[in-house]
């Protein structure tokens, strides 16, 4: 999952092979367009501020986390993408 969110740094896609525009998924400021969900928490709650942007970087911590009790996390992109090229 690291190695996952890492690539992000640096990640734009292309929402079909004719369209010239790239859209850049990760702005290296913040997770506006990110949203994390965490097993027992609301959708969009950033459970002990798991993901995170630090010196431009897409990264995940587990620095508040006391003990892992099955708090399974992942993170979307606010819409979703299909037939699309990765740029990294």
């Amino acid at each position: 999952m690291t190695v996952w969110c890492l690539l992000l740094s640096s990640v734009a896609i292309a929402q079909s092979n004719q369209q010239e525009d790239w859209i850049q998924l990760f702005n290296g400021e913040d997770l506006d367009d990110w949203v994390p969900k965490f097993t027992g928490f609301p959708l969009g709650e950033n459970y002990l501020e798991t993901f995170r942007v630090e010196d431009g970087l897409f990264k995940v911590s587990y620095e508040n986390w006391d003990d892992f009790n099955s708090e399974f996390g992942h993170i979307f992109f606010r819409e979703p993408f299909t037939h699309y090229l990765l740029r990294v």
